[in-house]
């Protein structure tokens, strides 16, 4: 039997045969839709859980406490013995100043001043594992070089502008109150006017102060080297804060407190894992 012949023959059965052959094709296109539909729910999910996920932060960092219990100290000791377990890629300690208040200037003639900033201290060794992403600059090399939050420099007042204008206040930009609705909106981030200074590159004056003598007080130059991205899983200082080397916050607690020879103890110690997948075993 020719090739046209077998032609003929099919199409004569499934003319003969037409109830069965809509219902076999109408079965045919149901499950192709069918399985399209299934695949592209799944990817919906998918997607919807990994931005789910992103939201969230770093899923690899473990957060450390001692919990306030005198046996149990994060100090160098234990950032060791935190980055021998199987499956760390760093262990950061953090360290604030305690009770010691800073005003920063910058500009010519101190023209910028921030009244109040949030600082924190990063192991030198561990800063650029730890997983700040950059916005503009550099890491710190060199011995008080800083890192600024992404919106640091918003901080500064104007001192040569009236009262009510010297500030730009970003959240007036970022978001939109409707009175009507008691909503809070979210802008376009692209409405958010550039800061009277921007940070990167600049040399800061800082201004230091004992809460125990509010007259002894003493000044250290620091340079921005870059700006990070404000990211509050790691640090609040991410935002509107400045990131020093840990050595450099013990430098500037000595000014004041000369005489403590007390080891380094940390406010907290992060630990990354290298994947999310290892996070419970360690």
């Amino acid at each position: 039997m020719k090739l046209i012949d077998m032609i003929k023959m099919t199409l004569q059965n499934l003319t003969r045969r037409k109830s069965r052959t809509i219902l076999t094709v109408l079965g045919v296109v149901v499950g192709c839709c069918a399985i399209v539909t299934m695949m592209s729910i799944g990817f919906g999910v998918q997607n919807s859980q990994q931005i789910m996920l992103e939201g969230m932060g770093d899923l690899t960092l473990i957060q450390v406490y001692s919990g306030g219990r005198k046996d149990t100290k994060l100090d160098d000791d234990a950032i060791r013995k935190f980055q021998n377990i199987a499956n760390v890629d760093v262990a950061v300690g953090k360290t604030q100043l305690n009770n010691v208040n800073m005003t920063v200037y910058a500009g010519d003639n101190d023209r910028y001043q921030m009244q109040w900033v949030n600082v924190v201290g990063i192991n030198k060794d561990a800063m650029e594992k730890f997983g700040f992403q950059l916005l503009e600059g550099s890491y710190p090399k060199q011995p008080f070089e800083v890192l600024a939050g992404q919106y640091a420099a918003y901080n500064l007042m104007d001192t040569l502008r009236p009262d009510g204008s010297n500030t730009i206040s970003r959240w007036d930009y970022m978001y939109s109150y409707d009175p009507n609705t008691g909503e809070m909106t979210e802008n376009d981030p692209s409405s958010l006017p550039d800061p009277y200074m921007q940070l990167n590159g600049q040399t800061l004056k800082l201004e230091l102060f004992s809460y125990d003598n509010y007259d002894s007080k003493k000044y250290q130059e620091v340079k921005v080297t870059g700006i990070v991205k404000e990211d509050y899983n790691k640090d609040y200082s991410t935002s509107e804060g400045l990131i020093f080397f840990t050595t450099d916050l013990e430098a500037i607690q000595k000014m004041f407190y000369p005489t403590s020879s007390q080891k380094t103890e940390y406010s907290e110690i992060y630990v990354k894992a290298k994947d999310i997948s290892q996070v419970a075993d360690i």
